[in-house]
């Protein structure tokens, strides 16, 4: 006596995986998918004039971009802050400028060759309003306004 009970199970998700496309029919072939039972490839759409978003045609100049992650946190910063800034090459130099709103120099730092980020204790700073500037090589590439709170 053969058992058929496997192909009896194994039929009737295939035939809901491929007959039903509403949400049955996914919910089979993604068990089915799951089991090994059915391959699945990621269908693969090009860009096509219909389908084009504005993405494409307005891009951000990359000097200001904020694509590098500067981050200033926690804000408002009571005992330090952490700066974050991911480099676009680890040969690159950073030195971060703090400054107050008169623009005076309140402290000056850089980034480690190989670090991302720097903590930065607040004990000598009053408590208000400051401009984190970022330099790499030499330029200036952004600049961000943290609180100090103590």
């Amino acid at each position: 006596m053969t058992d058929t009970s496997h192909s009896i199970q194994n039929s009737s998700p295939l035939t809901l995986a491929s007959t039903d496309f509403d949400l049955p029919g996914a919910w089979a072939r993604n068990i089915l998918i799951a089991s090994g039972l059915l391959n699945y490839e990621e269908p693969i759409f090009n860009e096509s004039e219909l389908k084009s978003s504005r993405k494409g045609k307005y891009q951000r100049n990359s000097s200001r971009s904020i694509n590098h992650g500067f981050k200033v946190f926690p804000n408002p910063a009571k005992d330090y802050m952490v700066l974050e800034y991911m480099k676009d090459s680890k040969d690159d130099r950073i030195r971060i400028v703090i400054l107050d709103m008169k623009g005076r120099r309140i402290g000056e730092y850089s980034l480690e060759k190989n670090a991302d980020q720097k903590i930065i204790p607040t004990n000598g700073m009053q408590s208000g309003t400051y401009v984190i500037q970022i330099f790499v090589n030499g330029i200036q590439k952004e600049s961000n306004k943290i609180v100090v709170s103590h």
